[in-house]
């Protein structure tokens, strides 16, 4: 009778572990991590030739290799800390606070100048980044008819912050 409490027991616990982790896997704060970290993966639903940092017209085709090495940078350096996550029901917001490459500050210097050669300027400028931003962003997530929690597509600013341009 003992070998067979003995041995149940740890199997409960290994089975209520289980269930509890895929509980865990299931909340709106796991899906934006899981969100985020395929950024940081470069995982292939992102598609990196669909940002536009810089009027795609006045690339050439070595400068869009270059661009698109630049975008993948940016977020393979993308971190990120959850801050708070608030559920209404079946609606969720969870924010978050991202640090990316500060593109931004050498787009906005390149502009005032007003270079002709702006696109390659920039492509030079940007590769030596070194600078960090950080930025916040709230993103919506909604629970499903199957009760699996789905983050809603970024709008253009998010978009821009993870870019490292918002300004």
């Amino acid at each position: 009778m003992k070998i067979k409490k003995i041995i149940l027991l740890p199997t409960i616990i290994i089975c209520m572990g289980f269930l509890a982790g895929c509980d865990l896997a299931n909340t709106p704060t796991s899906q934006v991590e899981e969100y985020l970290s395929k950024y940081q993966r470069l995982d292939k639903s992102i598609d990196i030739n669909e940002v536009l940092l810089i009027d795609e017209e006045a690339l050439t085709e070595n400068n869009k290799e270059e661009y698109q090495k630049l975008i993948k940078k940016q977020y393979r350096n993308l971190s990120y800390s959850i801050k708070e996550e608030e559920i209404d029901g079946n609606k969720a917001k969870v924010t978050a606070e991202i640090t990316v490459l500060d593109y931004g500050r050498e787009i906005r210097k390149l502009e005032e100048e007003k270079d002709l050669d702006y696109s390659k300027k920039l492509l030079e400028n940007l590769k030596k980044v070194k600078k960090k931003v950080t930025y916040t962003i709230k993103f919506k997530v909604e629970q499903d008819k199957n009760n699996q929690w789905k983050v809603e597509p970024l709008g253009k600013e998010g978009q821009e912050k993870l870019l490292g341009i918002y300004s």
